[in-house]
């Protein structure tokens, strides 16, 4: 999207002395970007996969699930927390899946992973709440 395309007034939409952490693409990066070029103290996660076959998948490929959704994202948070901590703000946006909150036996490594995603996320948020 061009500037000029924008749904707000990026000129009054300030952020300044904030630092912005991004992860993934599309989406996320796009938000991360937006909120840097305010000035923002952002962590965006976007990172994601896993297959959908839960049983005659190697140990291996169930592992990648989770370290590309809930381990990337705690490592993620690890290195923003101390640049939000000395910003004086911040804020950890993780972009999952629905496929955390429901049952899809096609897709358990994957929902399975993503739902640990929701939960992490949650608990950041109440360990750095005011």
């Amino acid at each position: 999207m061009k500037k000029d395309q924008m749904m707000y007034d990026a000129a009054s939409f300030r952020l300044d002395d904030h630092v912005a952490v991004i992860t993934g693409a599309g989406i996320g990066r796009a938000i991360a970007e937006t909120f840097a070029d305010a000035g923002a103290a952002m962590m965006v996660s976007n990172a994601g996969g896993g297959g959908p076959k839960p049983f005659d998948m190697p140990m291996q490929d169930f592992r990648r699930a989770f370290d590309l959704n809930p381990f990337s994202l705690f490592r993620l948070a690890q290195m923003a927390a101390p640049e939000m901590e000395k910003a004086g703000c911040g804020a950890m946006l993780a972009i999952t899946s629905m496929a955390g909150e429901n049952n899809n036996k096609r897709i358990a490594p994957y929902g399975s992973s993503k739902a640990t995603t929701n939960h992490l996320i949650r608990n950041f948020a109440r360990f750095f709440a005011r």
